[in-house]
């Protein structure tokens, strides 16, 4: 699968799990699930 996508793309995902994951802990230590969207 992710010989299909240019390497950028798979760094760009990789930032972008990183901030999710980042926010959904922000979000837990809140007490908001608002980072299962």
């Amino acid at each position: 699968m992710s010989s299909i996508f240019p390497k950028r793309d798979s760094v760009t995902h990789t930032k972008a799990m990183l901030s999710s994951r980042k926010y959904k802990v922000n979000s837990m230590e809140n007490g908001a699930p608002q980072g299962l969207s």
